[in-house]
Protein backbone atom coordinates (compact mmCIF):
# COMPACT_ATOMS: atom_id res chain seq x y z
CA UNK A 1 0.00 0.00 0.00
CA UNK A 2 3.04 2.27 0.08
CA UNK A 3 2.54 3.08 3.76
CA UNK A 4 5.78 1.47 4.93
CA UNK A 5 7.31 4.89 5.70
CA UNK A 6 4.99 5.05 8.71
CA UNK A 7 7.36 2.52 10.29
CA UNK A 8 9.73 5.40 11.05
CA UNK A 9 7.29 6.72 13.67
CA UNK A 10 5.37 3.54 14.47
CA UNK A 11 6.55 3.28 18.08
CA UNK A 12 6.07 6.93 19.07
CA UNK A 13 2.55 6.41 20.51
CA UNK A 14 3.75 3.51 22.67
CA UNK A 15 6.73 5.54 23.89
CA UNK A 16 4.49 8.49 24.75
CA UNK A 17 2.07 6.28 26.66
CA UNK A 18 4.48 3.97 28.51
CA UNK A 19 7.68 5.88 29.36
CA UNK A 20 7.96 6.52 33.09
CA UNK A 21 4.68 4.84 34.03
CA UNK A 22 6.36 2.10 36.09
CA UNK A 23 7.06 -1.55 35.39
CA UNK A 24 3.52 -2.87 35.88
CA UNK A 25 1.73 -0.18 33.86
CA UNK A 26 4.41 -0.36 31.17
CA UNK A 27 4.01 -4.13 30.95
CA UNK A 28 0.24 -3.81 30.46
CA UNK A 29 0.60 -1.02 27.89
CA UNK A 30 3.23 -2.92 25.90
CA UNK A 31 1.28 -6.16 26.09
CA UNK A 32 -1.87 -4.40 24.89
CA UNK A 33 0.01 -2.86 21.97
CA UNK A 34 1.43 -6.28 21.13
CA UNK A 35 -1.98 -7.92 21.15
CA UNK A 36 -3.30 -5.30 18.72
CA UNK A 37 -0.29 -5.67 16.41
CA UNK A 38 -0.11 -9.47 16.47
CA UNK A 39 -3.89 -9.99 16.18
CA UNK A 40 -4.21 -7.52 13.32
CA UNK A 41 -1.16 -8.73 11.42
CA UNK A 42 -1.53 -12.47 11.91
CA UNK A 43 -5.23 -13.21 12.11
CA UNK A 44 -4.62 -15.77 9.37
CA UNK A 45 -3.07 -18.04 12.03
CA UNK A 46 -6.61 -18.59 13.36
CA UNK A 47 -7.66 -19.76 9.90
CA UNK A 48 -4.59 -22.00 9.68
CA UNK A 49 -5.35 -23.64 13.04
CA UNK A 50 -8.95 -24.29 11.96
CA UNK A 51 -8.03 -25.72 8.57
CA UNK A 52 -5.04 -27.75 9.71
CA UNK A 53 -6.81 -29.42 12.62
CA UNK A 54 -10.55 -29.28 11.74
CA UNK A 55 -11.15 -28.00 15.29
CA UNK A 56 -14.54 -26.47 16.08
CA UNK A 57 -14.35 -22.68 15.86
CA UNK A 58 -14.59 -22.15 19.66
CA UNK A 59 -11.65 -24.50 20.30
CA UNK A 60 -9.61 -23.06 17.42
CA UNK A 61 -10.31 -19.54 18.72
CA UNK A 62 -9.15 -20.55 22.21
CA UNK A 63 -5.90 -21.88 20.76
CA UNK A 64 -5.46 -18.66 18.78
CA UNK A 65 -6.05 -16.58 21.90
CA UNK A 66 -3.45 -18.60 23.81
CA UNK A 67 -0.96 -18.06 20.99
CA UNK A 68 -1.83 -14.36 20.87
CA UNK A 69 -1.18 -13.84 24.57
CA UNK A 70 2.14 -15.64 24.26
CA UNK A 71 3.35 -13.92 21.09
CA UNK A 72 2.58 -10.51 22.61
CA UNK A 73 4.85 -11.13 25.60
CA UNK A 74 7.83 -9.64 23.79
CA UNK A 75 5.89 -6.39 23.50
CA UNK A 76 5.11 -6.63 27.19
CA UNK A 77 8.84 -6.76 27.90
CA UNK A 78 9.31 -3.68 25.74
CA UNK A 79 6.56 -1.83 27.61
CA UNK A 80 8.04 -2.90 30.93
CA UNK A 81 11.44 -1.47 29.94
CA UNK A 82 9.82 1.76 28.79
CA UNK A 83 7.85 2.02 32.02
CA UNK A 84 11.08 1.75 33.96
CA UNK A 85 12.67 4.72 32.18
CA UNK A 86 13.07 7.60 34.61
CA UNK A 87 13.67 10.18 31.89
CA UNK A 88 12.55 10.41 28.25
CA UNK A 89 16.12 9.91 27.00
CA UNK A 90 16.07 6.48 28.62
CA UNK A 91 14.28 5.13 25.53
CA UNK A 92 17.64 5.16 23.73
CA UNK A 93 18.90 2.50 26.15
CA UNK A 94 15.85 0.35 25.43
CA UNK A 95 16.97 -0.01 21.80
CA UNK A 96 19.47 -2.87 22.36
CA UNK A 97 16.92 -4.71 24.51
CA UNK A 98 14.23 -4.58 21.83
CA UNK A 99 16.57 -5.56 18.96
CA UNK A 100 17.67 -8.61 20.93
CA UNK A 101 14.22 -9.62 22.15
CA UNK A 102 12.58 -9.12 18.75
CA UNK A 103 15.10 -11.38 17.01
CA UNK A 104 15.49 -14.09 19.66
CA UNK A 105 11.93 -14.40 20.99
CA UNK A 106 10.58 -17.79 19.80
CA UNK A 107 7.80 -16.94 17.37
CA UNK A 108 5.54 -19.05 15.23
CA UNK A 109 6.18 -16.58 12.40
CA UNK A 110 9.47 -14.69 12.95
CA UNK A 111 9.35 -11.09 11.77
CA UNK A 112 11.12 -7.78 12.33
CA UNK A 113 9.85 -4.20 12.47
CA UNK A 114 12.58 -3.28 9.98
CA UNK A 115 11.20 -5.88 7.59
CA UNK A 116 8.67 -3.25 6.53
CA UNK A 117 11.38 -1.94 4.18
CA UNK A 118 11.79 -5.18 2.20
CA UNK A 119 10.57 -3.30 -0.88
CA UNK A 120 12.93 -0.31 -0.45
CA UNK A 121 15.85 -1.47 -2.55
CA UNK A 122 18.65 0.66 -1.08
CA UNK A 123 17.69 0.10 2.56
CA UNK A 124 17.12 -3.59 1.89
CA UNK A 125 20.75 -4.16 0.86
CA UNK A 126 21.90 -3.28 4.39
CA UNK A 127 20.42 -6.57 5.62
CA UNK A 128 23.66 -8.36 4.64
CA UNK A 129 25.42 -6.54 7.52
CA UNK A 130 23.46 -7.49 10.65
CA UNK A 131 20.27 -8.79 9.09
CA UNK A 132 16.77 -7.40 9.39
CA UNK A 133 17.67 -6.47 12.99
CA UNK A 134 19.79 -3.62 11.65
CA UNK A 135 16.75 -2.17 9.92
CA UNK A 136 14.77 -2.59 13.14
CA UNK A 137 17.44 -0.61 15.00
CA UNK A 138 17.00 2.25 12.53
CA UNK A 139 13.22 2.14 12.93
CA UNK A 140 13.45 2.09 16.72
CA UNK A 141 15.97 4.94 16.80
CA UNK A 142 13.79 7.00 14.48
CA UNK A 143 10.75 6.54 16.72
CA UNK A 144 12.89 7.32 19.77
CA UNK A 145 14.08 10.59 18.22
CA UNK A 146 10.51 11.47 17.26
CA UNK A 147 9.38 10.82 20.83
CA UNK A 148 12.23 12.92 22.23
CA UNK A 149 11.21 15.86 20.02
CA UNK A 150 7.64 15.43 21.25
CA UNK A 151 8.91 15.45 24.85
CA UNK A 152 11.00 18.57 24.14
CA UNK A 153 7.95 20.43 22.81
CA UNK A 154 6.14 19.44 26.00
CA UNK A 155 9.02 20.80 28.08
CA UNK A 156 9.90 17.36 29.47
CA UNK A 157 13.41 17.10 28.00
CA UNK A 158 16.03 18.93 25.98
CA UNK A 159 15.91 18.99 22.21
CA UNK A 160 17.63 15.86 20.87
CA UNK A 161 20.00 17.50 18.39
CA UNK A 162 22.79 14.96 18.77
CA UNK A 163 20.41 11.96 18.45
CA UNK A 164 18.82 13.54 15.38
CA UNK A 165 22.19 14.06 13.71
CA UNK A 166 23.22 10.49 14.53
CA UNK A 167 19.98 9.16 13.03
CA UNK A 168 20.40 11.26 9.88
CA UNK A 169 24.00 10.05 9.50
CA UNK A 170 23.00 6.42 9.93
CA UNK A 171 20.16 6.63 7.39
CA UNK A 172 22.39 8.44 4.89
CA UNK A 173 25.12 5.84 5.40
CA UNK A 174 22.62 3.03 4.93
CA UNK A 175 21.34 4.52 1.67
CA UNK A 176 24.84 5.05 0.29
CA UNK A 177 25.96 1.57 1.28
CA UNK A 178 22.78 0.01 -0.07
CA UNK A 179 23.10 1.75 -3.43
CA UNK A 180 26.71 0.69 -3.96
CA UNK A 181 26.31 -2.80 -2.52
CA UNK A 182 23.21 -3.50 -4.60
CA UNK A 183 24.95 -2.50 -7.81
CA UNK A 184 27.97 -4.67 -6.96
CA UNK A 185 25.74 -7.70 -6.37
CA UNK A 186 23.80 -7.14 -9.60
CA UNK A 187 27.07 -6.83 -11.52
CA UNK A 188 28.23 -10.17 -10.10
CA UNK A 189 24.89 -11.72 -11.09
CA UNK A 190 25.21 -10.45 -14.67
CA UNK A 191 28.60 -12.15 -14.93
CA UNK A 192 27.30 -15.51 -13.57
CA UNK A 193 26.05 -18.31 -15.87
CA UNK A 194 22.28 -18.50 -16.38
CA UNK A 195 20.17 -21.32 -14.95
CA UNK A 196 16.78 -21.78 -16.62
CA UNK A 197 14.09 -22.67 -14.08
CA UNK A 198 10.55 -23.91 -14.73
CA UNK A 199 8.07 -23.45 -11.89
CA UNK A 200 4.70 -25.18 -12.06
CA UNK A 201 1.92 -23.71 -9.91
CA UNK A 202 -1.28 -25.78 -9.91
CA UNK A 203 -3.58 -24.00 -7.43
CA UNK A 204 -5.04 -27.44 -6.61
CA UNK A 205 -6.47 -28.09 -3.16
CA UNK A 206 -4.19 -30.54 -1.29
CA UNK A 207 -7.17 -32.72 -0.29
CA UNK A 208 -8.78 -32.83 -3.73
CA UNK A 209 -7.54 -36.32 -4.59
CA UNK A 210 -8.56 -35.79 -8.21
CA UNK A 211 -6.32 -37.86 -10.48
CA UNK A 212 -6.91 -35.58 -13.49
CA UNK A 213 -5.96 -32.50 -11.51
CA UNK A 214 -2.84 -34.14 -10.11
CA UNK A 215 -1.89 -35.27 -13.59
CA UNK A 216 -2.07 -31.64 -14.66
CA UNK A 217 1.41 -31.13 -13.25
CA UNK A 218 2.89 -33.78 -15.52
CA UNK A 219 1.03 -32.59 -18.61
CA UNK A 220 1.84 -28.91 -17.99
CA UNK A 221 5.51 -29.72 -17.39
CA UNK A 222 5.86 -31.84 -20.53
CA UNK A 223 4.15 -29.21 -22.66
CA UNK A 224 6.41 -26.49 -21.29
CA UNK A 225 9.57 -28.56 -21.78
CA UNK A 226 8.44 -29.37 -25.31
CA UNK A 227 8.23 -25.64 -26.07
CA UNK A 228 11.59 -24.73 -24.53
CA UNK A 229 14.15 -26.63 -22.43
CA UNK A 230 14.81 -25.94 -18.75
CA UNK A 231 17.68 -26.81 -16.44
CA UNK A 232 15.49 -27.43 -13.40
CA UNK A 233 11.77 -28.03 -12.82
CA UNK A 234 10.24 -27.36 -9.39
CA UNK A 235 6.79 -28.43 -8.19
CA UNK A 236 5.21 -27.28 -4.90
CA UNK A 237 5.04 -29.06 -1.57
CA UNK A 238 2.85 -32.17 -1.35
CA UNK A 239 2.08 -32.62 -5.05
CA UNK A 240 2.58 -36.41 -5.01
CA UNK A 241 -0.04 -38.05 -2.72
CA UNK A 242 1.73 -41.43 -2.67
CA UNK A 243 4.41 -42.19 -0.11
CA UNK A 244 8.03 -42.68 -1.03
CA UNK A 245 9.27 -45.72 0.88
CA UNK A 246 12.35 -44.70 2.85
CA UNK A 247 12.66 -48.01 4.70
CA UNK A 248 16.13 -49.48 4.23
CA UNK A 249 16.27 -52.20 1.57
CA UNK A 250 12.91 -51.33 0.00
CA UNK A 251 12.04 -49.83 -3.37
CA UNK A 252 11.33 -46.08 -2.90
CA UNK A 253 8.66 -46.36 -5.63
CA UNK A 254 6.95 -49.36 -3.97
CA UNK A 255 3.84 -47.51 -2.82
CA UNK A 256 3.49 -45.88 -6.23
CA UNK A 257 3.34 -49.32 -7.84
CA UNK A 258 0.72 -50.53 -5.37
CA UNK A 259 -1.43 -47.37 -5.42
CA UNK A 260 -4.90 -47.82 -6.74
CA UNK A 261 -5.92 -44.18 -6.54
CA UNK A 262 -4.46 -40.95 -7.90
CA UNK A 263 -0.69 -41.05 -7.97
CA UNK A 264 2.03 -39.28 -9.93
CA UNK A 265 4.09 -42.18 -11.26
CA UNK A 266 7.29 -40.67 -12.66
CA UNK A 267 9.27 -43.89 -13.08
CA UNK A 268 8.18 -44.88 -16.57
CA UNK A 269 8.44 -41.49 -18.29
CA UNK A 270 10.06 -38.85 -16.07
CA UNK A 271 10.44 -35.29 -17.35
CA UNK A 272 13.49 -34.63 -19.48
CA UNK A 273 14.85 -32.11 -16.95
CA UNK A 274 15.80 -32.62 -13.29
CA UNK A 275 12.68 -32.33 -11.14
CA UNK A 276 12.01 -31.41 -7.51
CA UNK A 277 8.57 -32.44 -6.30
CA UNK A 278 6.93 -32.32 -2.89
CA UNK A 279 5.59 -35.50 -1.37
CA UNK A 280 5.53 -37.69 1.74
CA UNK A 281 7.91 -40.29 3.09
CA UNK A 282 7.31 -43.55 4.96
CA UNK A 283 9.84 -45.37 7.11
CA UNK A 284 8.67 -48.51 8.92
CA UNK A 285 11.65 -48.36 11.31
CA UNK A 286 10.61 -45.22 13.16
CA UNK A 287 7.72 -43.61 14.99
CA UNK A 288 6.06 -41.57 13.66
CA UNK A 289 6.54 -43.24 10.30
CA UNK A 290 5.37 -40.42 8.00
CA UNK A 291 7.38 -37.34 7.00
CA UNK A 292 7.04 -34.32 4.74
CA UNK A 293 9.68 -34.32 2.01
CA UNK A 294 10.80 -33.25 -1.42
CA UNK A 295 12.17 -35.75 -3.92
CA UNK A 296 14.91 -34.92 -6.42
CA UNK A 297 14.48 -36.88 -9.63
CA UNK A 298 17.40 -36.21 -11.97
CA UNK A 299 18.51 -38.17 -15.07
CA UNK A 300 21.61 -40.19 -14.30
CA UNK A 301 21.35 -39.70 -10.53
CA UNK A 302 19.80 -41.85 -7.84
CA UNK A 303 16.54 -40.72 -6.30
CA UNK A 304 17.29 -38.40 -3.38
CA UNK A 305 15.16 -36.90 -0.61
CA UNK A 306 15.10 -34.06 1.87
CA UNK A 307 12.79 -34.49 4.87
CA UNK A 308 11.40 -31.38 6.51
CA UNK A 309 13.31 -30.36 9.64
CA UNK A 310 11.10 -27.60 11.09
CA UNK A 311 7.54 -28.82 11.47
CA UNK A 312 4.51 -26.53 11.60
CA UNK A 313 2.84 -26.50 15.05
CA UNK A 314 -0.62 -28.08 15.15
CA UNK A 315 -0.37 -29.16 11.50
CA UNK A 316 2.78 -31.31 11.65
CA UNK A 317 3.73 -31.47 15.31
CA UNK A 318 1.14 -31.46 18.09
CA UNK A 319 2.47 -31.15 21.67
CA UNK A 320 1.14 -33.76 24.11
CA UNK A 321 -0.97 -35.40 21.39
CA UNK A 322 0.14 -38.87 22.54
CA UNK A 323 -1.34 -38.18 25.97
CA UNK A 324 -4.87 -37.98 24.53
CA UNK A 325 -6.83 -41.18 23.85
CA UNK A 326 -7.46 -41.77 20.16
CA UNK A 327 -11.19 -41.88 20.88
CA UNK A 328 -11.02 -38.32 22.27
CA UNK A 329 -9.26 -37.04 19.15
CA UNK A 330 -11.83 -38.72 16.92
CA UNK A 331 -14.79 -37.50 18.98
CA UNK A 332 -13.55 -33.91 18.65
CA UNK A 333 -13.22 -34.37 14.90
CA UNK A 334 -9.57 -33.32 14.93
CA UNK A 335 -7.44 -33.97 11.84
CA UNK A 336 -4.09 -33.71 13.56
CA UNK A 337 -0.97 -35.80 13.80
CA UNK A 338 2.72 -35.50 14.46
CA UNK A 339 5.02 -36.36 11.58
CA UNK A 340 8.67 -37.40 11.70
CA UNK A 341 11.36 -34.73 11.77
CA UNK A 342 14.11 -34.88 9.17
CA UNK A 343 17.76 -34.97 10.18
CA UNK A 344 20.14 -32.64 8.39
CA UNK A 345 19.84 -30.90 5.06
CA UNK A 346 21.84 -32.75 2.38
CA UNK A 347 23.27 -30.86 -0.57
CA UNK A 348 22.06 -31.83 -4.05
CA UNK A 349 23.96 -31.24 -7.29
CA UNK A 350 22.82 -29.79 -10.59
CA UNK A 351 25.75 -29.85 -12.99
CA UNK A 352 28.50 -27.83 -11.33
CA UNK A 353 26.05 -26.19 -8.92
CA UNK A 354 25.08 -27.21 -5.40
CA UNK A 355 21.72 -26.48 -3.78
CA UNK A 356 19.69 -27.37 -0.71
CA UNK A 357 15.96 -27.54 -0.10
CA UNK A 358 13.60 -25.81 2.29
CA UNK A 359 9.99 -26.90 2.68
CA UNK A 360 7.23 -24.36 3.27
CA UNK A 361 7.82 -21.95 6.13
CA UNK A 362 11.27 -23.37 7.00
CA UNK A 363 12.64 -20.71 4.67
CA UNK A 364 11.54 -17.79 6.87
CA UNK A 365 13.77 -18.70 9.85
CA UNK A 366 17.00 -16.65 9.71
CA UNK A 367 19.31 -19.19 11.35
CA UNK A 368 18.02 -22.17 9.36
CA UNK A 369 18.20 -20.27 6.08
CA UNK A 370 21.77 -19.21 6.87
CA UNK A 371 22.83 -22.73 7.82
CA UNK A 372 21.25 -24.20 4.69
CA UNK A 373 22.85 -21.57 2.46
CA UNK A 374 26.35 -22.41 3.66
CA UNK A 375 28.39 -23.78 0.69
CA UNK A 376 25.26 -23.77 -1.52
CA UNK A 377 24.93 -21.88 -4.79
CA UNK A 378 21.17 -21.44 -4.31
CA UNK A 379 18.22 -22.76 -2.31
CA UNK A 380 14.89 -24.27 -3.39
CA UNK A 381 11.66 -23.70 -1.48
CA UNK A 382 8.63 -25.94 -2.16
CA UNK A 383 5.54 -24.51 -0.46
CA UNK A 384 1.84 -25.22 0.07
CA UNK A 385 -0.07 -22.06 1.09
CA UNK A 386 -3.62 -23.16 0.26
CA UNK A 387 -4.32 -23.69 3.97
CA UNK A 388 -4.07 -19.97 4.76
CA UNK A 389 -6.50 -18.71 2.15
CA UNK A 390 -6.13 -15.38 0.37
CA UNK A 391 -4.86 -13.58 3.45
CA UNK A 392 -1.94 -11.40 4.53
CA UNK A 393 0.13 -14.59 4.96
CA UNK A 394 0.89 -14.67 1.23
CA UNK A 395 2.67 -11.30 0.94
CA UNK A 396 4.08 -11.56 4.48
CA UNK A 397 5.92 -14.81 3.77
CA UNK A 398 7.17 -13.54 0.43
CA UNK A 399 8.52 -10.36 2.05
CA UNK A 400 10.42 -12.32 4.71
CA UNK A 401 12.00 -14.53 2.03
CA UNK A 402 13.38 -11.42 0.31
CA UNK A 403 15.13 -10.47 3.56
CA UNK A 404 16.58 -13.97 3.98
CA UNK A 405 18.00 -13.96 0.44
CA UNK A 406 19.74 -10.61 0.96
CA UNK A 407 21.10 -11.50 4.41
CA UNK A 408 23.07 -14.41 2.95
CA UNK A 409 23.22 -13.25 -0.69
CA UNK A 410 21.85 -16.67 -1.61
CA UNK A 411 19.19 -16.81 -4.31
CA UNK A 412 15.96 -18.72 -3.69
CA UNK A 413 13.82 -20.65 -6.16
CA UNK A 414 10.25 -20.80 -4.83
CA UNK A 415 7.41 -22.96 -6.12
CA UNK A 416 4.12 -22.60 -4.27
CA UNK A 417 0.75 -24.09 -5.04
CA UNK A 418 -1.09 -20.77 -4.97
CA UNK A 419 1.65 -18.20 -5.72
CA UNK A 420 3.60 -16.11 -5.91
CA UNK A 421 6.10 -18.56 -7.38
CA UNK A 422 9.35 -17.22 -8.76
CA UNK A 423 13.02 -16.56 -8.15
CA UNK A 424 14.48 -14.19 -5.55
CA UNK A 425 17.90 -12.94 -6.62
CA UNK A 426 20.81 -12.38 -4.26
CA UNK A 427 20.07 -8.66 -4.68
CA UNK A 428 16.56 -9.19 -3.27
CA UNK A 429 14.62 -8.76 -6.52
CA UNK A 430 11.65 -11.15 -6.67
CA UNK A 431 10.85 -12.28 -10.24
CA UNK A 432 7.35 -13.70 -9.77
CA UNK A 433 4.54 -15.02 -11.83
CA UNK A 434 1.44 -12.95 -12.47
CA UNK A 435 -1.27 -15.09 -10.91
CA UNK A 436 -2.39 -15.84 -7.35
CA UNK A 437 -4.70 -18.78 -6.57
CA UNK A 438 -4.68 -19.75 -10.24
CA UNK A 439 -2.66 -22.26 -12.30
CA UNK A 440 0.46 -20.91 -13.96
CA UNK A 441 3.68 -22.17 -15.51
CA UNK A 442 6.53 -19.74 -14.88
CA UNK A 443 9.86 -19.53 -16.64
CA UNK A 444 12.51 -17.76 -14.63
CA UNK A 445 16.19 -17.06 -15.00
CA UNK A 446 18.53 -17.67 -12.07
CA UNK A 447 22.14 -16.51 -11.90
CA UNK A 448 23.61 -18.03 -8.73
CA UNK A 449 26.49 -16.14 -7.11
CA UNK A 450 28.46 -16.73 -3.95
CA UNK A 451 29.06 -13.51 -2.07
CA UNK A 452 30.25 -13.58 1.53
CA UNK A 453 28.30 -11.36 3.92
CA UNK A 454 29.06 -9.89 7.31
CA UNK A 455 25.74 -11.28 8.50
CA UNK A 456 26.80 -14.87 7.83
CA UNK A 457 30.11 -14.56 9.65
CA UNK A 458 29.24 -12.72 12.85
CA UNK A 459 26.55 -10.13 12.08
CA UNK A 460 23.75 -12.55 12.94
CA UNK A 461 25.00 -12.66 16.53
CA UNK A 462 24.62 -8.89 17.01
CA UNK A 463 21.06 -9.16 18.46
CA UNK A 464 22.34 -11.59 21.09
CA UNK A 465 25.22 -9.24 21.95
CA UNK A 466 22.84 -6.29 22.26
CA UNK A 467 20.55 -8.29 24.53
CA UNK A 468 23.50 -9.18 26.77
CA UNK A 469 24.47 -5.49 26.91
CA UNK A 470 20.91 -4.48 27.82
CA UNK A 471 20.65 -7.10 30.56
CA UNK A 472 24.10 -6.17 31.88
CA UNK A 473 23.21 -2.48 32.04
CA UNK A 474 19.96 -3.29 33.83
CA UNK A 475 21.85 -5.40 36.35
CA UNK A 476 24.42 -2.66 37.00
CA UNK A 477 21.79 0.07 37.37
CA UNK A 478 19.72 -2.12 39.72
CA UNK A 479 22.77 -2.83 41.86
CA UNK A 480 23.68 0.88 42.07
CA UNK A 481 20.11 1.77 43.00
CA UNK A 482 20.15 -0.75 45.85
CA UNK A 483 23.44 0.64 47.14
CA UNK A 484 22.04 4.17 47.14
CA UNK A 485 18.97 3.05 49.06
CA UNK A 486 21.10 1.16 51.59
CA UNK A 487 23.06 4.31 52.33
Amino acid sequence: MGLDHLAWIALVPLFAAAVGTGLRAGLLLGWTAGIVIEAGGFVWILLAIKRFTSMPWPLASACFLAWLLYSSLSWGLLGCALGGCRRPRGVLWVLPLWVGVEHLFPRLFPWHLGGAFYGREDLLQCADLVGASGLTALVFLSSAVGYLWLSAFRGQSRRPWFSSLALAALIAGALVYGSRRGEAVREAERAAPELRVLLVQGAIHPLSGDEEELGWYLDATRRALGEAPADLVVWPEGVDPCYFDLTSGRDPWGFHRQAGGPCLDLRASPPSAPLITGGSGFDARRSPQISNLVAYIAPGQRLRFYEKNIRFPFGEVVPFLDLLPRSTIESLGLRVRTIARGEGNPAFTLGDLTFRNLICYEAIFPDYYTTSARDADFLVNATEDMWYGWTAQIPQQASVLVLRAVETRTALVRATNVGPSGVIDASGEFHTGRRIFAPEVIRASLRPVRIATLYESWGRFVPLGLLVIAIGRWGVSTSLARRRRSR
